[in-house]
């Protein structure tokens, strides 16, 4: 689901006309029922843009309208959900790792940061 959403927020950068940002808070109202969804979606969103401050070059993502497309996973995409799962499971040299590829080798705290605050907000026992 983070992917899914993630997707929209990446096509919203890229295509700004597209507002696929207003789809990733509706597959946020529907993915995360009763756990403040809309908290989830902005601190996502946060660690996108966090991303989007460190790379250098294209990040590529599948089209999230394209119902073939979207069944795969890109190499950045793959980075992306890698340190968030790091950090879910308390892999912290992983997910530096997965952060240093992922932002090019450029300042990675801001993009870890968001991602664990992310990992944090979907964890808690009151929002599962």
């Amino acid at each position: 689901m983070v992917l899914r959403i993630a997707r929209h927020f990446f096509q919203s950068f890229a295509h700004p006309e597209s507002q696929d940002w207003l789809m990733a808070f509706r597959l946020a109202e529907t993915g995360f029922p009763g756990r403040e969804d809309a908290a989830i979606s902005v601190a996502l969103l946060r660690g996108v843009q966090a991303l989007r401050c460190a790379r250098r070059s294209t990040f590529v993502y599948f089209n999230p309208r394209c119902p073939g497309c979207s069944l795969k996973v890109s190499d950045c995409e793959r980075q992306f959900i890698g340190t968030l799962r790091a950090l879910r499971n308390g892999w912290t040299s992983a997910a530096h790792v997965h952060a240093m590829l992922i932002c090019e080798g450029n300042e990675t705290a801001p993009f870890l940061d968001a991602m664990s605050k992310l990992e944090a907000m979907m964890r808690r026992p009151d929002r599962l």
